[in-house]
């Protein structure tokens, strides 16, 4: 099997031609002290990061920092520059060209398959963590047909404040994991009838796939005042952890290290 995770950049929603430089710089740093510290720390490291971005940001100065960084870090990646290859249910225009930078995108990503039975891709949002054992487990699950893999319960942390707390769903997050037979994710139209005629969001996993729900607690959702969506006074919002010791050691798990006061 091969597994990508996979984090859409930019591209999604109706905003993106009005983000600054500045903006694009603070989304990288972000995802450079959390979701790549997350992914360092995985316990299994088998798996190729996947970055897609806009067409215009192959020249990015943001773009080439991030490909440094990545450079440095010593991880398996890829970027891709067709857009994002997921249905943007927040800028539906966006869905005109979907099969079309399918296409494009698989012909690059198709180049990374060598004898794989089955593809494995994780939804990751840029500035989301995974804990240590994530990609493990999901790699544990024995790959078929139309199997999905999805979470619901898991934690949000402030990245301004320091708080944390739990992140409770009771619907599958965008963190899920669809496995394809490698003959549907070569071929863009069979990835598209396979995923987009039924997936338009993750809270329909359940409806469009042997879904199966992997353990609680197994990833964090950053805020940090740019996030598209999500928000730290969201109902979602649970139980919150003042101790330091239990803020330590749930931060851990995720590569994230904070200084004891």
């Amino acid at each position: 099997m091969k597994h990508f995770l996979y984090v859409p950049f930019s591209g999604l929603g109706k905003f993106d031609k009005q983000r600054t430089e500045e903006y694009w710089n603070y989304r990288v740093e972000i995802f450079r002290k959390f979701t790549l510290q997350s992914l360092l720390n995985q316990s299994c490291k088998n798996f190729t990061l996947w970055i897609s971005f806009r067409p215009q940001d192959k020249e990015a100065t943001w773009v080439a920092e991030l490909d440094k960084t990545l450079k440095e870090s010593g991880l398996d990646y890829i970027f891709t520059f067709d857009g994002p290859i997921m249905w943007d249910d927040r800028g539906l225009e966006n869905n005109d060209s979907l099969l079309e930078r399918t296409s494009k995108t698989l012909e690059i990503l198709n180049k990374r398959i060598t004898n794989e039975d089955y593809i494995y891709i994780t939804g990751l949002g840029s500035d989301d963590m995974l804990s240590e054992e994530a990609v493990a487990e999901i790699q544990q699950e024995t790959p078929q047909t139309k199997k999905a893999l999805y979470y619901t319960k898991g934690f949000i942390y402030d990245a301004r404040t320091e708080q944390i707390a739990d992140w409770n769903r009771d619907t599958p997050c965008s963190k899920y994991t669809i496995i394809y037979p490698v003959e549907v994710f070569k071929d863009a139209k069979k990835y598209w009838d396979y995923e987009f005629e039924c997936l338009k969001s993750h809270e329909y996993i359940t409806t469009c796939y042997q879904a199966q729900k992997l353990k609680d607690d197994r990833y964090c959702c950053v805020v940090h005042g740019a996030n598209i969506s999500t928000d730290w006074f969201h109902v979602f919002r649970g139980k919150e952890y003042f101790n330091q010791e239990d803020k330590l050691s749930i931060l851990k798990k995720f590569g994230i290290c904070l200084n004891e006061k």
